[in-house]
């Protein structure tokens, strides 16, 4: 079973955001504002427009579940 991915970008940008940290989007619908997320990647932008920052989230559920992949015999 998949698990959801999103795209958030924030208008201004956050420098201090990064990868592993996690977030809660209260401000946005159900199911998503309630989700709690986990960012896997940030991409910070300079451009004519400014400072802006997308980041690209998980749910915690599906990085618990990559974090917790069995170990094969060849790597133990």
């Amino acid at each position: 079973m998949v698990k959801p991915l999103y795209n958030f970008n924030l208008a201004l940008g956050r420098p201090d955001i990064i990868p592993i940290m996690g977030v809660i989007i209260p401000t946005l619908k159900a199911p998503i504002g309630n989700t709690d997320w986990i960012i896997v990647k940030t991409t910070h932008s300079v451009t004519a427009q400014g400072f802006t920052t997308q980041l690209e989230m998980e749910t915690r559920k599906r990085q618990e579940e990559k974090d917790a992949r069995p170990v094969e015999e060849s790597e133990q």
